[in-house]
């Protein structure tokens, strides 16, 4: 994939989709630009997604709309004073939102995180191993057809939290980065939304157990 690709994605994005597909299944190097055009893609999914008028999203606009009208120091300081600091990274994202004049912000960050840490995971799994081609491509396509885009562009805490906390496990279980990495994108993940505790908890569970039958 070259630089060239980089229009293509906006003009005709489902030519831009298949060049990404292809590059996901057979490129070997230059993942961290895959990556970018994979953000760039969504991002762009996302920022023209309509939602459903009873959607979870729709209800996140009216928070991101509310928001518009705090200052900073207003924004931080009611959300200590109110108990609510535990949610600081879910806030924080309706607050950066309402910044700008665009509802659309919202959809397109969440959709293009959501797909960033699919195809990380993808990308990382795929240089660990030595799989089919037919193998990658029916892996792909299994996250592409569950993963749907109503899902990834209106299902904005949960989803979003997964994705962070999956980074996280891959980060350290995968590349070998250090258990601090891990444990702050589960932070992250847990201050998007506290209903993916169970996750966390889980894997801290599997580390502490893998940690003593090392011993």
């Amino acid at each position: 994939m070259s630089i060239f690709v980089i229009p293509l994605l906006f003009i005709f994005p489902i030519i831009g989709f298949f060049s990404l597909f292809f590059d996901l299944i057979y490129q070997k190097k230059g993942y961290v630009f895959i990556l970018l055009m994979a953000i760039v893609l969504f991002f762009w999914v996302g920022l023209n997604y309509v939602p459903d008028t009873d959607s979870d999203l729709v209800r996140y606009f009216d928070i991101v709309q509310l928001d518009s009208g705090y200052t900073l120091n207003y924004f931080y300081n009611n959300l200590i004073s109110s108990g609510n600091a535990i949610n600081i990274v879910q806030e924080s994202l309706f607050f950066f939102v309402s910044r700008f004049n665009n509802l659309q912000l919202l959809p397109a960050i969440t959709t293009s995180l959501v797909f960033f840490s699919g195809f990380f995971v993808f990308l990382n799994a795929k240089k660990m191993t030595n799989s089919s081609s037919i193998f990658k491509i029916l892996a792909l396509c299994t996250f592409l057809s569950l993963m749907r885009i109503d899902i990834a562009a209106g299902n904005v805490r949960n989803i979003s939290a997964v994705s962070l906390i999956t980074i996280g496990i891959i980060s350290y279980d995968m590349l070998g980065k250090s258990y601090f990495i891990q444990l702050l994108f589960f932070i992250l993940g847990l201050s998007m939304h506290i209903g993916a505790l169970p996750i966390v908890v889980i894997k801290l569970v599997i580390d502490l157990l893998y940690s003593l039958y090392k011993r």
